[in-house]
């Protein structure tokens, strides 16, 4: 009696495997097959890379957070900049609480409501710019083709001002020693060489409460922020159906007064018929 070779039941394995799990043994030699030809980097692909040890190409796509080309640009008070920042939200989201309190405004033909202090906002936005071919005019991507504004992108273009606000805080930050001793920490800066010497103690002091002040200056835009577009959010919720019925109220009024009109004309006929007859009659 022979004892059974090692390849024999190699081969006795295999033949069981591939009864079990047929399927997924198919399956596989087709994966690394198309991946042989196509060179598929599995990692790169999900990744967004271009293979081993490449770019990833959303990474490649990140802005950088600059305040170059903002409304920001240029500005280093702090008081001057979180002002500015209140005042355009303010503007944007003033026009659309008074566009909901104001159903008589509401146009049933035009399904897209125009908001142009909203526009205007987007315009001043460089990410809500189309970036075509290479840099605008000038360097300047305000010059690139506007991103279309719709009624639903509220939302989008103050989370991309917010974006660009934050840029700024992070900037001033990281700018705070000089902030201080140009008093732009405080409401009233003064001009570069007037400014009046400032202690070392003193600067360690301002430099603290200064960061600190941005830093809460960054938490609390943002969850105001949250809190404002939330509270849209269930204007939008219900806005669809308002703005439906009051169309199907305007509708039934101008279905009664044409039915008025037609009434008043009908009731007019007989008159018209009888004087028609009469100077039939006389001739």
């Amino acid at each position: 009696m022979t004892a059974a070779s090692p390849s024999s039941g190699l081969l006795s394995a295999l033949r069981d495997t591939w009864r079990r799990h047929r399927l997924l043994i198919v399956v596989m030699v087709i994966l690394s097959v198309v991946a042989a030809l196509t060179q598929v980097n599995l990692r790169g692909s999900l990744l967004g890379g271009t293979g081993t040890g490449g770019t990833s190409s959303s990474e490649g796509s990140l802005r950088t957070c600059s305040d170059a080309w903002t409304v920001f640009e240029g500005k280093e008070n702090a008081t001057e900049i979180m002002n500015l920042f209140r005042s355009e939200v303010t503007k944007a989201v003033e026009e659309r609480v008074q566009y909901f309190e104001k159903p008589s405004n509401w146009k049933c033909m035009d399904k897209e409501p125009s908001m142009p202090k909203l526009r205007a906002l987007a315009a001043k936005l460089p990410g809500w710019h189309y970036p075509q071919g290479g840099p605008g005019a000038g360097g300047s991507p305000l010059a690139f083709p506007l991103r279309p504004v719709l009624f639903e992108s509220s939302a989008s273009v103050l989370g991309e001002f917010l974006r660009e606000y934050e840029c700024k805080i992070v900037a001033l930050d990281a700018r705070a020693t000089y902030a201080v001793l140009t008093g732009n920490d405080i409401d009233a800066p003064c001009l570069p060489g007037a400014c009046p010497p400032v202690n070392s103690a003193d600067l360690a002091v301002r430099v603290g409460a200064y960061r600190e002040r941005l830093k809460q200056e960054r938490s609390r835009a943002r969850l105001a922020l949250e809190r404002t577009l939330h509270l849209l959010r269930s204007f939008d919720a219900n806005y669809q159906a308002a703005r439906d019925i009051v169309c199907l109220q305007r509708a039934s009024l101008d279905l009664r007064s044409e039915l008025n009109l037609l009434a008043d004309t009908t009731s007019c006929m007989p008159k018209i018929w009888d004087a028609l007859t009469s100077i039939h009659d006389r001739k």
